[in-house]
């Protein structure tokens, strides 16, 4: 689980880096003449940093002459809204031998309390959920340190 809060997180869909980026990317006229328009608009009207900008510009896709979004915008709002809804804590609390979780938090999320932490660390060992945290990472641990999780899943799936 990459940077994913297992509990119920009511104001979570309004006030989440996610909302911020999916109301970036709403806001990008459609269709572009380029992904470096896409890009620029991503960096100068919604504040996003370069590498958030470069990867969301990864999900376009050429469409005769310009370029539109590849994904589903209210499919995947209506799946944020069901994230943010569901609670896993119970269901990682229970004894197990498998499967394992891996469960990696960023340094610098913006989802994760020190008490959702400390929660997340005091599981118990039967439940086989190993709690990780990538340093010098926020939530787009992807982009933000994404040797460091290279090596982190090379270490955990090897």
């Amino acid at each position: 689980m990459l940077d994913a809060v297992p509990g119920e997180q009511p104001d979570g869909e309004s006030n989440s880096e996610v909302a911020r980026v999916m109301a970036a990317v709403r806001a990008v006229p459609m269709p572009a003449q380029s992904r470096r328009d896409v890009v620029n608009h991503l960096l100068s009207s919604a504040g996003l940093s370069s590498g958030l900008a470069e990867w969301m510009a990864t999900n376009l896709k050429r469409q005769e002459q310009s370029y539109t979004w590849t994904f589903n915008l209210d499919g995947i709002e209506e799946l944020m809204r069901d994230y943010f809804r569901v609670d896993l804590w119970g269901f990682l609390a229970q004894p197990r031998t498998r499967p394992e979780f891996e469960l990696v938090v960023a340094e610098r999320s913006d989802r994760w309390t020190p008490e959702l932490r400390a929660r997340a660390r005091e599981l118990p060992a039967a439940a086989h959920v190993h709690y990780h945290e990538l340093l010098s990472s926020g939530h787009w641990v992807h982009v933000d340190n994404p040797a460091a999780l290279i090596e982190l899943m090379a270490e955990r799936l090897i």
